[in-house]
This record gives structure tokens, sequence and C-alpha cells, in this order.
């Protein structure tokens, strides 16, 4: 883990100046060397806030959780019956936008006697 004293040690106008060099670019090492502290130190503090093992193992498993649930439901998708799924979920919805047909059925025979009463054809 980072010592919060390290920053102060490790980044000096020196060592941007270096890495300016190294890099073939031109640095304003002072406000540079500033931000690149406290980033360093935010590094630092993050790193002793977040680094739960524990926190980690619980997501961890909740997201294997996850995976199995979702191969599952892909090896459910796989079954021969859905083989056509993409065609069929695309037919749905063309019908789902479809008009609605007309609904004006002749009568036919007795069933004249009682309209709107239903038959078979």
């Amino acid at each position: 883990m980072i010592n919060s004293a390290t920053p102060d040690k490790m980044i000096t106008e020196q060592f941007v100046a270096d890495l300016g060099t190294r890099f073939e670019i031109t640095l304003e090492t002072s406000t540079l060397v500033d931000e690149l502290k406290l980033i360093a130190r935010r590094y630092a503090v993050d790193l002793r806030i977040f680094d739960d093992e524990a926190s980690e193992r619980r997501l961890r498993s909740s997201y294997q959780a996850l995976k199995s649930e979702t191969a599952r439901f892909r090896d459910f998708l796989s079954a021969p019956k859905f083989e056509d799924l993409e065609t069929d979920l695309y037919w749905a919805a063309r019908h789902k936008i479809a008009p609605v047909s007309d609904a004006n059925i002749p009568v036919i025979g007795h069933a004249q006697e009682y309209p709107r009463s239903s038959y078979l054809v």
C-alpha cells in the first residue's frame, strides 16, 4: 500500500521534467506537480476505502448467479422449439401492429333468427 507521505517525496518538479523529456513533451511542472500529488494521495485513500475483499466476494457471487441464470436462459432459448425465435418475434410484432380485421361475419342458415349468435363454419 502507498504511504500518504510518498507522493510528496516522489513527485517533484525534477521528476515531472524528466517525464516531459522522456516523452518529448513540454509540461508546466509547477501546476502538474501539485495535481499529481493530489491524485496520488487520493489513490492511496481510495485503496484503503475500497480495498474490501468481502464486498468483492459478494459482488462476484451475485455476478456468478447472474451468469448461471443467463446461461440457463440461453440454453432454454437454444432448444429446437425456439430455433426460429427471431422470425416468431418478428411476426408477433407485425401482428401486434396490424389493423383490426373486419368483424362483419355474414349470417348463415338458422343463425339469422339470432343475430350476433356464434356458430361454427
